[in-house]
């Protein structure tokens, strides 16, 4: 329980939460682990828990009505998922596969409910994680319709850079184009143009498999950058 403590402490949601919650959702937890392109739950399935990742990265994913899987976001070490369907003990909206071996904690549902019956900290800090999630998606909505595609990717980019822990010097993005193509709706080719336009303006450095930012407030001016 005392590692747990440490563990979930790291985690943003759960940042500002009194030390008694915390400990008691510390007691909660329980560790698992998953392969590569292994399936934790599917759309439709009963909501079990809410999960948040350790190491690796979690796809999180739709199919299609011709079977193409359409990722629509990639959960890195420092997030979770799973708080919707946890809240109000319905479905999965989605499926959740393992991008690569990854850990995770996993706080069941029966526990965590009866724990925000207790607490109304915990349930005002749930509420007000819930509606940051509804306003990201109603975000997405709008950032497909009316940002253009370098908006669209310094925004995911900046993003995926809050789930980071606070570090000296540039920040370091696990993520490949082709899955940054995947999470866009374009080309791997597309999304090459604007990163390699990025990185001769010094405003990123690129890797495989890696995006590193070294100049964030170029990128957030980009975000605002409306379709042309």
């Amino acid at each position: 329980m005392t590692g747990h403590i440490g563990l979930i402490e790291t985690f943003g949601i759960f940042r500002g939460l009194p030390k008694d919650v915390i400990g008691e959702l510390a007691g909660m937890a329980v560790t698992r682990t998953i392969g590569k392109d292994q399936l934790l739950f599917q759309k439709g399935d009963e909501a079990d828990g809410l999960y948040c990742v350790l190491s690796g990265r979690v796809r999180i994913s739709v199919q299609s009505e011709n079977g193409k899987e359409i990722i629509l976001n990639i959960m890195q070490p420092g997030e979770v998922f799973g708080e919707i369907a946890l809240m109000d003990g319905t479905w999965r909206g989605a499926d959740a596969s393992g991008q690569e071996q990854s850990d995770l904690l996993l706080i069941r549902r029966r526990d965590f409910m009866a724990l925000v019956e207790r607490s109304s900290v915990l349930a005002r800090h749930m509420i007000d994680l819930l509606c940051r999630r509804m306003r990201w998606i109603s975000s997405q909505v709008e950032e497909t319709a009316f940002l253009a595609l370098s908006a669209r990717l310094a925004k995911r980019l900046l993003l995926m850079r809050e789930a980071v822990a606070p570090v000296e010097g540039a920040v370091t993005i696990r993520i490949s184009q082709s899955e940054m193509g995947q999470m866009t709706g374009v080309s791997r080719e597309a999304v090459n143009k604007v990163l390699q336009y990025w990185r001769r303006e010094g405003w990123i450095d690129l890797a495989k498999g890696r995006i590193s930012l070294l100049d964030e407030d170029a990128l957030r001016d980009v975000a605002e950058t409306p379709m042309d």
